[in-house]
């Protein structure tokens, strides 16, 4: 592993990434720190091609390349912690910067999907949320996760960092319209589980011995009429003190060690 100087060039590609149109049209994004980089090189999504690290952080870097001898191979680029702020998207870096190919599923349709349990996610935006989303299903071995239009990017900076890395490991398919979602159910026996405020049948109702594809709405609204329309179940987490909502993350999570204790 030779480190290399930065091109002014090369950095000025590299900070375009910070916007979504661009992610999307050259395949690429960021990923930040040192433990989104372990995560990568263990994962079996999205291969870090470049690493961007500053000079008072490489011997870490050459730490880690004694562990994983696919990072000997990246090229890498010493920076200086001026030119780190320049491509980094957080306000404190972390001392490297990865730049990493985008490998998903089919965006537009759902050849197939082998797994006794699914997440489908409506329209959801903050991306916390969908960061944690990603951790859950990566801690519950739930995957691929499906997101319907108008979902937050999973690429976005913010999403990746609080996936902790779990995007590495979790098959995202992106832009599955429900009709996509309703062929893939009936198609693949999945029972189709709605997840409402209230008035739902508790989490422990919900079929433990087939596959199930659990619907989670907009952090606001909630699902669709369309979407609710679809399911053969809706569950709701009972609520015992006061509160007006419970967090879209912590639902998934909740339900899904329901669903597999």
């Amino acid at each position: 592993m030779k480190p290399e100087n930065l091109s002014k060039n090369r950095e000025r590609d590299i900070r375009r990434l910070h916007q979504k149109k661009n992610r999307d049209r050259e395949n690429l994004f960021l990923a930040e720190g040192f433990h989104l980089l372990e995560e990568a090189l263990q994962g079996i999504f999205h291969p870090v091609l470049e690493v961007f690290v500053e000079e008072t952080a490489l011997p870490r870097l050459e730490i880690l390349a004694k562990r994983f001898s696919r990072l000997r191979t990246v090229p890498s680029y010493v920076l200086s912690p001026r030119q780190l702020e320049k491509i980094s998207t957080e306000e404190t870096p972390q001392g490297v910067v990865c730049l990493c190919e985008k490998k998903r599923g089919p965006e537009k349709g759902l050849n197939e999907a082998s797994a006794p349990w699914l997440l489908y996610l409506e329209e959801l935006s903050d991306p916390g949320n969908l960061g944690t989303l990603l951790r859950t299903a990566a801690w519950f071995g739930t995957s691929p996760v499906l997101l319907g239009p108008h979902c937050a990017d999973p690429f976005n900076p913010k999403v990746v960092r609080a996936s902790a890395g779990a995007i590495f490991h979790v098959e995202i398919r992106e832009e599955i319209e429900p009709d996509v979602l309703r062929e893939l159910a009936s198609r693949e026996g999945y029972a189709v589980v709605a997840t409402v405020p209230k008035g739902g049948l508790p989490p422990k109702a919900i079929g433990k011995g087939g596959r199930n594809v659990i619907l989670l709405g907009n952090e606001s609204r909630g699902l669709s009429k369309e979407l609710l329309g679809l399911a053969s179940q809706r569950v709701t987490i009972p609520r015992r003190g006061r509160g007006e909502s419970l967090n879209v993350a912590l639902s998934a999570a909740m339900l899904l060690y329901e669903v597999f204790r």
